[in-house]
């Protein structure tokens, strides 16, 4: 009987050992203190205005802290960030009880960084994407890729595309927590006006590569960018650019002529602003706005970037294509 005593104690402290706990990895996106959109206004540390039209990277190498510093690794397993959708990726099912911190790389791995995207099917983190993340089989993965306007009128095109293994920087992170119920949550805010910290995108900012801020902008995502927080509480910032109903008809204009509309009862829009794909200003208007409606002519062929702007500093953008 105490030797049947003895391995029932050892088989309860064998399933108590070995108990899984399913993790969770949450992302959320922000500009400053506010959730982040497309084309909404934001200052970087040094003051300078910008939006983000843009904004992708790779996470890889994520790594728990855990149970008095063990580390488990989750291998195989890439996320490509998208600022339009906040991350929400399930980690698996865990021999963890007390989570102490998170690691991650922004980028992909030198073990698969060159390797060909065709060989995974449509879908996956490292398939072919467009706008394409790919770089080439010799440079291979963009690590990041983050593009807008700066400059308090937007009219300054910003893009940097960071790479290369030489960057493939690793994010720490403290985070304690227990599993409950066999679920573990792990909660992140991602500030991205910290990815432009002490970049001057008022003037106009492009740099493809692994030098300069390129490579700067992937390690301010290592230092600056990542931080514990809660699952925020719905907001409607994410909604401020659908208040205004942005139309343009038609499109693609087969003249050049199109018609501007917005709704002129929910944004006090201030200015209409249309760009080319070099961020170079081809046509503004500041003036007999009230009506939320207004004909413009482009002369040439292209995709442009018809913008609009309101007395608080947000900006919304739609592309045109003019084939005459």
């Amino acid at each position: 009987m105490k030797i049947l005593n003895t391995l029932a104690l050892l088989c309860l402290c064998l399933q108590i050992g070995s108990s899984q706990t399913n993790v969770e990895l949450n992302i959320y996106h922000f500009l400053g203190e506010e959730p982040f959109a497309f084309e909404m206004g934001a200052k970087n540390n040094i003051d300078n205005d910008f939006n983000v039209t843009r904004l992708q990277y790779y996470i890889d190498g994520i790594t728990l802290l855990h149970d008095g510093g063990q580390e488990t690794l989750i291998e195989e397993f890439w996320i490509l960030a998208d600022g339009g959708e906040s991350v929400k990726a399930e980690l698996g099912s865990l021999p963890i009880e007390n989570l102490e911190g998170i690691s991650f790389y922004i980028g992909v791995g030198p073990d698969y960084n060159h390797l060909d995207p065709a060989q995974y099917a449509p879908g996956h983190p490292l398939a072919y994407t467009a706008p394409s993340m790919h770089w080439g089989w010799i440079s291979g993965y963009r690590f990041i890729a983050i593009e807008g306007f700066g400059s308090s009128d937007y009219n300054q095109m910003y893009q940097l595309h960071g790479l290369g293994d030489d960057n493939y920087f690793k994010t720490v992170i403290d985070y304690p927590a227990t599993a409950e119920n066999g679920n573990l949550a792990i909660h992140l805010a991602g500030d991205y006006t910290r990815v432009l910290e002490n970049m001057p995108v008022n003037s106009g900012l492009i740099v493809h590569g692994e030098t300069g801020e390129a490579k700067q902008a992937l390690e301010n995502m290592r230092d600056f960018v990542f931080s514990p927080t809660t699952e925020p509480e719905p907001s409607r910032v994410n909604d401020i650019t659908a208040d205004w109903n942005l139309q343009l008809s038609p499109n693609p204009s087969p003249t050049g002529q199109f018609q501007v509309s917005w709704n002129a009862d929910r944004a006090n829009i201030q200015a209409v602003q249309v760009f080319d794909m070099l961020g170079r200003l081809v046509w503004s208007q500041d003036s007999q706005l009230e009506s939320g409606q207004i004909n413009l002519q482009i002369a040439e062929n292209g995709t442009y970037s018809v913008q609009l702007l309101d007395e608080a500093g947000h900006s919304f953008s739609k592309l045109v294509v003019v084939q005459q």
